[in-house]
């Protein structure tokens, strides 16, 4: 725009002798004038399509982590529950078989990267098999674990929320770091 603006002001400015000289100059500043706020509003426009992208996939992703904690907090409470022998089958009526196959579709233990998961399914299924017989140690290492997990796609969704998204080797560094923490704490049991 203030290419443009010169360009008009040295039409203003110019006397008949040159008329021709300025002319032909503001139509170039002009054009140029033009093409530079074109390409800015492309720019703009990308900007506003990968902001718009970032924000749906965080609120997604947290979407996610809050049906995740509230799943596995239904999930070991009816298990505590089976255990102290009381007769509720059901939390806000849904069965804990509701929450362990939630659970379980929940987790995506098919990449070599997902050993996280893979450890969810493992120890999601030792407690299914053994509801009313859990022991306390059990419930604090999936618990630990269901934290270990919950703090991977926290901390991965407000990286990516910061920086776009994040390549494969800072993602595996991200699920290594906190699953080496995770496995710290659980030998403390």
């Amino acid at each position: 725009m203030l290419l443009f603006s010169m360009s008009m002001y040295v039409l203003a400015v110019s006397n008949d002798s040159s008329q021709v000289k300025t002319t032909e100059t503001a139509m170039v500043v002009s054009l140029v004038t033009s093409i530079v706020a074109l390409i800015g509003t492309f720019v703009t426009y990308w900007k506003f399509r990968r902001q718009l992208f970032t924000d749906t996939i965080t609120k997604e992703r947290l979407n996610f982590i809050k049906d995740w904690r509230e799943c596995a907090a239904c999930f070991c409470g009816l298990l505590a529950l089976k255990n102290e022998s009381f007769k509720v089958d059901e939390f806000e009526g849904h069965k804990l078989e509701y929450y362990y196959y939630k659970l379980l579709l929940m987790c995506n233990s098919t990449k070599p990267e997902s050993y996280v998961d893979i450890e969810v399914l493992k120890q999601l299924n030792q407690l299914y098999q053994a509801k009313g017989k859990v022991s306390n140690e059990q419930f604090e290492k999936f618990v630990a674990l269901m934290q270990a997990n919950l703090a991977i796609e926290w901390k991965g969704t407000n990286l990516e929320s910061r920086k776009g998204q994040l390549s494969a080797s800072k993602k595996e560094n991200l699920r290594m770091n906190i699953y080496k923490d995770y496995l710290n704490d659980v030998t403390n049991y």
